[in-house]
């Protein structure tokens, strides 16, 4: 094998990698995400719904809906501080 054949590997190896961690991280949910921190960590990705809002979900079946204005990028973080 030559160095050449090894880089080559490398690259591909690389490439499925970085495929893979996308796909888990951010699927192709073909809207756009948006992604919720409570309190500084990650709490959930969500697509946005037919009526360009996120439904956010939380626990005892509670959730609530958010439109997002003027947004530009195709993924949005929203961050929630909670008192404890």
């Amino acid at each position: 094998m030559k160095k050449g054949d090894l880089l080559i590997i490398f690259i591909l190896i690389c490439a499925g990698l970085t495929w893979y961690l996308q796909d888990y991280y951010w699927p192709d949910s073909g809207n756009n995400l948006a992604v919720i921190e409570v309190n500084g960590k990650h709490y959930q990705s969500v697509p946005m719904n037919e009526n360009a809002k996120y439904l956010i979900n939380f626990p005892d079946n509670k959730y609530i809906e958010v439109t997002i204005e003027n947004q530009e990028a195709w993924i949005s973080k929203l961050t929630v501080d909670c008192p404890e």
